[in-house]
C-alpha cells in the first residue's frame, strides 16, 4: 500500500507525535498510525518512543536542536570550483589559464 503522504518534514512527524502523545496515545499506536499515513520509512519505533518521552518531559520544540561540532567547510566558492572541475573532467577547457578552477 502506498502511503497517502510521502516525504514528510521531520518536524511534521514530530508534531504529530507530540499531538498524539498529549492525547495519551501509546507510542506503539503512534508508530502504527505514522506508518499507515507516511509509509514504513517514516521513523522507527524506538525513535517514536524517544520523542514521546521527550514530549512527556515537557519538550515543546519539534525542530532539530543546534548541534555542536565542527562547522561545515563547504562554501559557495568551493562548490563552484568543484562544478568547474567536473566540467573540465568531462572535456571542457584543459588549459589551466582557461579554467576558473585555477583562478
Amino acid at each position: 500500500m502506498n502511503a497517502p503522504i510521502s516525504n514528510p518534514a521531520d518536524c511534521e512527524v514530530r508534531g504529530v507525535i507530540r499531538f498524539l502523545q498529549a492525547e495519551n496515545v501509546r507510542p506503539s499506536e503512534i508508530y502504527r498510525r505514522l506508518v499507515a499515513v507516511y509509509g514504513e520509512h517514516v521513523m522507527n519505533a524506538a525513535s517514536v518512543r524517544k520523542w514521546c518521552i521527550m514530549f512527556r518531559n515537557e519538550r515543546t520544540d519539534v525542530h532539530d536542536a543546534e548541534r555542536s561540532g565542527r562547522p561545515s567547510v563547504i562554501t559557495d566558492a568551493l562548490k563552484q570550483k568543484v562544478h568547474h572541475r567536473r566540467i573540465e573532467a568531462k572535456g571542457g577547457p584543459h588549459h589551466p589559464r582557461e579554467s576558473t578552477f585555477y583562478n
